[in-house]
């Protein structure tokens, strides 16, 4: 709870200079042969790691922002099984199959109390971000 109730007193939302046009953004990811992803968060009602306050983010709009992202040609996605319900990532997974969108794990480790190894990340369910991560690697 220390995260969530403390970040509002530090965080500055980012300038329109420090941010790039995503246009631009798209042509140096081709010209440098990287993967561009588009990094899922979902909505939070009930934090499972315990340490994010309730907040939208894109779920109420998540069709039409898979559709531009299609349109602007990002075919990838990131998301973490240990941050969202499996609701939340059944909708994702659908809509990634239905744009044929890369499905990356996005998971990360923000605290000294977060294990290093996602429980969640062991469900066969899951399987396909396993799979993911060696293809990248081996890349």
């Amino acid at each position: 709870m220390l995260k969530a109730g403390f970040l509002d007193l530090f965080y500055v939302d980012a300038c329109l200079k420090e941010c790039p046009d995503v246009r631009d953004v798209i042509d140096f990811a081709k010209k440098t042969d990287a993967v561009l992803a588009y990094a899922y968060l979902g909505d939070v009602t009930e934090s499972i790691t315990g340490d994010k306050k309730t907040q939208k983010f894109e779920d109420d709009y998540l069709e039409e922002l898979f559709e531009t992202l299609s349109d602007l040609g990002i075919h990838a996605i990131t998301y973490m099984p240990a941050r969202n319900t499996r609701e939340q990532l059944e909708r994702v997974r659908d809509l990634c199959k239905r744009y044929q969108m890369f499905q990356i794990s996005g998971e990360d480790i923000n605290s000294p109390r977060q294990p290093f190894i996602s429980e969640a990340s062991k469900d066969p369910y899951f399987a396909n971000l396993i799979d993911s991560t060696w293809y990248l690697i081996n890349r």
